[in-house]
């Protein structure tokens, strides 16, 4: 009786639960999930990156074992892809087929760098660096364009910050413990989003999306509503929202549904 209630209050109060129908499954042990712009798929397991199709078929490994563990990629631009190794300070851009087309060492410019991405206009880089707790644009030289203040200090924050996404017209800095925080593309402040908590961030034009252990939730930023897109009945690992589609990481399986 307990179990056909709960079904009837899922249904009720979770209709989203049940628009979604399984497209494929794969046996993947990753550690990272990421989606570029043509569905292409990319998991990250140490220093391998396993790129595979819409439809799920394998296509290509890369693996640079001189530089370790990779950090975060930046797949935004499909022909372009950006591999961040955070320990060894460099960053390393892969074509279509991860091929490599470029290798930048940032320590030669930089102390440290705690993040990076792609900028989405124009051939440059965002970085965050926990040094002087600043965001700093460069162009594929790493010559500095814009740095910001020390953000911590203007914001009167303990900063943590966990990724760094530019989107639109906005530049996006994601911490754990303190909520999202948004700039425009000159690197000033505009407003903050208090979501706290949550392990990843994924930033559509509906809004941003979440995970907790087990379910992927979407913040409305125009109505500020909460919403749950998905729920799963095991401990996920990653996700990805893209368009119809949503992937799900967990650790035996990479799954794709579509709404």
């Amino acid at each position: 009786m307990r179990v056909s209630l709960l079904v009837i209050l899922l249904f009720c109060f979770s209709p989203l639960l049940y628009n979604q129908q399984l497209v494929w499954q794969k046996e993947i042990i990753a550690d990272k999930l990421y989606v570029d712009p043509l569905e292409k798929v990319y998991t990250v397991k140490g220093s391998v990156v396993d790129k595979y199709s819409a439809k799920g078929a394998f296509i290509q490994t890369y693996n640079n074992l001189a530089y370790g563990d990779i950090h975060s990629l930046d797949t935004r631009n499909a022909l372009q892809t950006m591999v961040f190794y955070k320990d060894q300070q460099q960053i390393v851009m892969l074509d279509n087929m991860l091929g490599e087309t470029n290798q930048i060492d940032l320590s030669e410019s930089f102390e440290w760098i705690d993040l990076a991405c792609l900028s989405n206009r124009d051939d440059s880089f965002w970085f965050y660096s926990s040094i002087d707790q600043s965001i700093i644009k460069v162009n594929d030289q790493l010559n500095t364009q814009l740095k910001t203040k020390n953000i911590a200090q203007l914001l009167s924050v303990d900063l943590s910050p966990t990724q760094l996404i530019e989107y639109n017209e906005t530049l996006y800095l994601w911490d754990e413990e303190n909520g999202l925080f948004l700039f425009d593309l000159f690197g000033n402040f505009k407003k903050k989003i208090p979501l706290k908590d949550k392990k990843k961030v994924q930033i559509t034009e509906k809004g941003v999306v979440f995970n907790t252990e087990t379910n992927i939730d979407l913040f409305n930023t125009q109505t500020f509503d909460y919403s749950n897109l998905f729920k799963e009945s095991v401990l996920l690992i990653d996700f990805w929202v893209s368009k119809g589609s949503i992937y799900l990481l967990n650790k035996e399986k990479l799954i794709k549904y579509e709404r």
